[in-house]
């Protein structure tokens, strides 16, 4: 499963940098195959974890969400970027603007997620938003622009690196 894991952050970091987006071709299948083995590996008594690590990465960032349909956080109207990965057409999706939490993000943490048991993608996720300070740090010294941003799937894939090294 660590090659699906690796792979998996690997390819949406590159298409998150070139495209701003994170695919669903990418995300949902190693949701499904992380999802398979778990419960292949562990049998039913997976289920409960598997569950937990599905949803624990929309818990972990439900406070940091980007609401759908505006550009203005404080006015936005809508469902929270949680659910617009999810739930709203892609073409609503390229109406919201760059930057932020999206839906993408949280499927490709919940991609990560479930191929780790929860206290392991609670390592992961630390190390990726720690890394996400740095590079926020970076940007904002060398830009001196506040609003910056930097796509998250790049901290996310150096935190599944930095898992997968110290294995």
């Amino acid at each position: 499963m660590l090659e699906i894991f690796a792979a998996t952050a690997f390819i949406c970091t590159i298409t998150d940098i070139t495209y701003g987006k994170i695919f669903n071709l990418c995300t949902l299948p190693a949701i499904a195959a992380g999802s398979i083995c778990r419960v292949a590996d562990s049998g039913l008594r997976a289920v409960p974890s598997l569950l937990l690590s599905m949803v624990l990465p929309w818990l972990l960032l439900w406070p940091f969400r980007r609401v759908s349909g505006s550009a203005d956080r404080n006015t936005a109207k809508g469902p929270p970027g949680a659910a617009s990965g999810f739930l709203i057409s892609s073409q609503n999706e390229r109406k919201m603007r760059r930057g932020g939490i999206a839906g993408g993000d949280i499927k490709l943490l919940t991609a990560l997620s479930v191929q780790l048991m929860p206290g392991e993608f609670l390592k992961v996720f630390a190390m990726s938003f720690a890394a996400a300070g740095v590079m926020a740090m970076v940007r904002l010294i060398r830009t001196k622009d506040p609003h910056a941003s930097i796509p998250l799937a790049v901290p996310i894939g150096i935190a599944a690196a930095a898992y997968c090294a110290a294995l």
